[in-house]
């Protein structure tokens, strides 16, 4: 199961979040694969799929921040109630004239621990659930709340520049 809030943060708080990830220089780095981990096809599947790439910044990592931006983001800890982080890294998926799937995938199974999605942009794109086969849109300051142990699969955009999403895992 999961959860949607829409306007998650308070305006101000949302907005500085924004305004630093989408300034134009903003520090994105090139991703040949957009899973990390375990994936319905195996790891190395999108590796060799022209459209499964992204751009993504790391927050927090291996016990911890990697990012200098790493404090603009404490208003959504603390309004998640984060006990310990996992990891926390920013997607960017750029245009294009058609809008592309990722593949389904589990963010963690080794953990009980959870994943929240939070947007920050408004687009087409969107986060689908495989076993409810339900639709998450993506609009600025919405956040859905889940295990991280479920499939998932986000999508670019063709109707913005880009789809702007943060992933935190959680405890």
């Amino acid at each position: 199961m999961f959860k949607v809030i829409d306007n998650f943060l308070d305006k101000k708080d949302f907005q500085c979040i924004k305004d630093k990830m989408l300034d134009n220089y903003f520090p994105w780095f090139f991703q040949e694969n957009k899973e990390r981990y375990f994936n319905e096809f195996g790891y190395e599947r999108g590796k060799k799929d022209l459209t499964q790439y992204q751009y993504t910044h790391n927050f927090y990592d291996d016990y911890q921040p990697r990012s200098n931006y790493f404090d603009i983001l404490y208003p959504l800890f603390k309004k998640l109630n984060v006990k310990s982080l996992i990891r926390v890294k920013a997607n960017l998926n750029p245009y294009s004239k058609e809008l592309v799937e990722g593949y389904f995938h589990k963010d963690y199974v080794d953990y009980d621990s959870f994943t929240a999605v939070f947007y920050i942009n408004t687009n087409n794109g969107y986060t689908l659930f495989k076993d409810t086969n339900k639709k998450v849109l993506s609009k600025e300051n919405k956040i859905v709340i889940f295990d991280s142990n479920t499939w998932h699969k986000g999508t670019n955009t063709n109707n913005n520049k880009r789809r702007v999403v943060l992933n935190i895992n959680y405890f």
